[in-house]
């Protein structure tokens, strides 16, 4: 009798700090992200405008407020790791060493396009257009010099920053992952791919559990910490994956194809694999 009430008095205090533990999170939640959408954004924005202010023949704006964000972004993880908010492993980061590579990632969580920034030398991504025009993001998007998400010229622009050895960061899945739908890739990762003949090197995002997902709240956290997995997977040579010869409209589509289902097939056997860990 005695070790029954024994037993269940240490699940009641188990759950008691399971309780503690998810208010301290949602608190804790809450004050990083007014430190990322207020005091980093304003951090970013005074030193952009410094740069903006400087003669372009004096110092690399691009370069200088890329490397600014790289590491404004690496602090943040620690910081979100240092609160108790998440865990992260990483695989074979090595392989983004080298600089003008195209990463391809997957999207299930805000903060993917934070983590590879912070792990990838001068990174230039594709943004939305409105962070161009917004008050408090305009400054350092535009002095990292990075690509708005507009029509007109996306792909040559992308093509163009792969040639001046920038590495071009994009997600073709072209918003976050919707839980335990098909994974549908848009075209234009592919359509860049063949346009620079650059090899692809796919990134692979897992979040357990799932986290920051679209249209969640902030507040919305999961009762544990989720654990970030980001996995580099080796180059893919697309002269290996298309044949020589073949129209480029039929090219993305049949590359585009290739890249969903290796992404898919990376992500269940991640699932399989934290099934048996």
């Amino acid at each position: 009798m005695s070790s029954v009430i024994e037993r269940s008095k240490d699940l009641t205090e188990g759950r008691g700090r399971r309780s503690l533990n998810y208010w301290w999170r949602l608190i804790a939640t809450g004050f990083s992200f007014q430190i990322f959408g207020i005091g980093g954004t304003l951090l970013a924005s005074a030193v952009a405008l410094v740069f903006l202010l400087i003669p372009q023949r004096l110092i690399c704006r691009k370069l200088a407020m890329r490397y600014v964000i790289s590491h404004a972004f690496r602090a943040y993880i620690y910081l979100l790791r240092g609160l108790g908010l998440l865990t992260c492993t990483t695989q074979d980061l090595d392989r983004l060493r080298d600089s003008g590579q195209l990463i391809v990632a997957n999207h299930p969580s805000l903060l993917d396009v934070v983590f590879i920034i912070s792990l990838v030398r001068n990174a230039d991504c594709i943004v939305r257009a409105g962070l161009c025009r917004n008050l408090l993001t305009a400054a350092p998007v535009r002095a990292a010099g990075y690509i708005r998400n507009v029509p007109e010229r996306l792909l040559q622009r992308a093509v163009v920053s792969l040639q001046e050895g920038n590495s071009l960061i994009v997600f073709p899945e072209g918003t976050r992952t919707r839980p335990g739908r098909p994974m549908k890739f848009l075209r234009g990762a592919a359509n860049i791919a063949l346009m620079a003949n650059k090899p692809v090197t796919p990134v692979v995002l897992t979040c357990e559990p799932a986290t920051l997902l679209k249209h969640e709240q902030w507040h919305c956290i999961a009762e544990t910490p989720p654990r970030y997995t980001i996995r580099v997977l080796p180059e893919l040579d697309i002269s290996e994956i298309i044949p020589e010869g073949m129209p480029q409209s039929k090219a993305a589509r049949v590359l585009t194809r290739y890249l969903e289902q290796l992404f898919e097939e990376q992500l269940q056997q991640s699932v399989s694999s934290a099934r048996h860990s």
